[in-house]
């Protein structure tokens, strides 16, 4: 009777401390591989709200976008040609184009050109002690027009976009607007997330 005791005690600790586990831990999915990591929970969380955020985050970028213009001599810069078929006989050359700039106060900026025929890419990456807080995308073909800004929170995560375009009607594009939809919003930051590990492939080729 008393090892029944022990052993119900015993069983019951267990319960409590997987419960608890579970409380700590949480597991996170790669979308792209679908592999699964147990994280700790209580990690740092945000310590500024979304709007404050969003405030920081113009706030540096206008103090890149000013050293920017006196710090060229601190942007490594690296290109790389390829061809476009037209067809068997015809074909038309292009360039890509990588750069990445040391700015004050622990900012840097990878920025890339991508073209290509009757299109053009232009993104730029924007980091602060080597975290990611703000991504400006733009795209052209033909006559279509767009812009695409995404902010970030301090653990990399979006937590905005905006979205601005000319409609392809060869005029300016529009003011901005938020994108909410979620499809719209991976489509994106699998663009941005792409471009960026092209932008470094075509900087390491330099070296």
């Amino acid at each position: 009777m008393k090892n029944s005791i022990i052993i119900q005690i015993f069983s019951v600790f267990i319960i409590l401390i997987s419960c608890q586990e579970k409380k700590e831990k949480q597991i996170i999915v790669d979308e792209k591989s679908g592999d699964s990591t147990v994280i700790n929970s209580s990690i740092k969380t945000d310590s500024v709200t979304p709007e404050q955020r969003i405030s920081d985050i113009k706030t540096w970028y206008s103090d890149a976008q000013n050293s920017m213009k006196s710090v060229d001599k601190n942007c490594g810069k690296a290109e790389e040609k390829w061809v476009y078929k037209l067809d068997k006989e015809l074909s038309m050359d292009f360039v890509n184009r990588g750069s990445v700039c040391n700015l004050p106060n622990g900012i840097k900026v990878y920025s890339g050109e991508f073209n290509g025929y009757e299109w053009q890419q232009k993104l730029s990456y924007y980091f602060k002690n080597d975290k990611l807080f703000f991504v400006y995308y733009e795209s052209a073909a033909e006559s279509c027009y767009e812009e695409n800004r995404i902010y970030y929170d301090e653990n990399q995560r979006p937590i905005q976009f905006l979205f601005k375009t000319n409609d392809c009607d060869g005029n300016e594009a529009s003011e901005n607007k938020k994108i909410e939809d979620k499809k719209q919003q991976n489509d994106l930051t699998k663009i941005v997330d792409k471009q960026i590990v092209e932008i470094k492939r075509i900087l390491e080729q330099k070296k």
